[in-house]
């Protein structure tokens, strides 16, 4: 019974030391009691019980398997990977982030796993962990063909500090998805961190960049701009300058307002003075952008 085993194991912890007040004899039987209770083969036979309706004994389940300590990551790992229910996957993922920095190197060699969806979950604990040591091992899944892999795997590393993680971030600038994408510049402008900036840089000058939604490109700009700074203004001050043409060139103007995000976000005398020069632009859309942002950051336009 869950419940009946979750009060002897809040005892257990309510006691400065379980060990102290033990003869040694009953003490060894007690450690035996605890390891045949978690016996693999035990635990792994608890999957019907976790995939049947009703989730009511989920907490003392948890409170149960924290009593095992690292002998039960492996089989926890194992039903993590069978079981159906998703509260029921949500506990077996607390467990682990709970035991598993126990054992961070069996963690980490789990995701070698063939089930996408058990890796996506391992992926989501070991970020949860936080140990730096996992940030190699998941370079691997910046390019797997499963999007809820990518999309675990990044989210992980925008949530560790390491530069190393940053760096690995900035390859999913490129992923096929959008939202990863919008995700990952939006973590590494976040960050400032300085690795993106020149892939950034890069990108905008391809045929390719032209092509992405106004949303997308104006997300880069401000990207470039948060993180390049005074660095960045010059190049930011070209895309301003439009030609007369005959004919409405949509993607120059776009460019053009999204530089003036970029030096929005700049927001420094050099910037400010890129703006101004933007707001006596002949192309009307460029000049009203340069002036919003000239109200934005509560400048004339003199």
């Amino acid at each position: 019974d869950f419940g009946h085993a979750r009060k002897i194991m809040e005892f257990y912890w309510e006691m400065a030391d379980p060990t102290k007040n033990l003869p040694k004899p009953l003490l060894a039987q007690v450690q035996n009691a605890l390891t045949q209770a978690g016996n693999p083969k035990r635990i792994l036979a608890l999957e019907s019980v976790l995939n049947a309706d009703g989730a009511d004994h989920l907490p003392d389940f948890f409170s149960l398997m924290i009593l095992f300590e690292r002998n039960i990551i492996p089989p926890a790992i194992e039903l993590l990977g069978a079981v159906e229910k998703l509260k029921a996957r949500r506990i077996l993922c607390d467990v682990l982030v709970e035991l598993g920095k126990m054992d961070i190197d069996f963690m980490i060699s789990k995701l070698d796993d063939d089930r996408w969806y058990l890796v996506r979950n391992l992926i989501y604990v070991l970020g949860k962990i936080g140990d730096a040591k996992v940030i190699e091992s998941f370079a691997r899944f910046v390019q797997h063909e499963e999007l809820k892999v990518r999309k675990e795997a990044l989210h992980a590393l925008d949530a560790m500090e390491d530069p190393r993680a940053s760096r690995l971030m900035v390859q999913f600038i490129s992923d096929p998805d959008l939202s990863n994408r919008i995700f990952a510049i939006k973590g590494l402008a976040k960050r400032k961190a300085h690795d993106a900036l020149e892939p950034l840089m890069e990108m905008i000058h391809t045929k390719r960049f032209e092509s992405k939604d106004l949303y997308e490109k104006k997300e880069v700009f401000e990207a470039i701009g948060r993180i390049g700074g005074d660095e960045v203004a010059p190049q930011m001050r070209r895309y301003l300058k439009s030609r007369w043409t005959l004919f409405r060139n949509i993607k120059s103007e776009e460019m053009g307002v999204c530089a003036a995000i970029a030096l929005q976000r700049i927001g420094s005398h050099a910037a400010v003075e890129a703006l101004r020069e933007g707001s006596a632009s002949n192309n009307k859309t460029i000049r009203e952008a340069c002036n919003k942002a000239l109200d934005v950051l509560g400048m004339d336009r003199r």
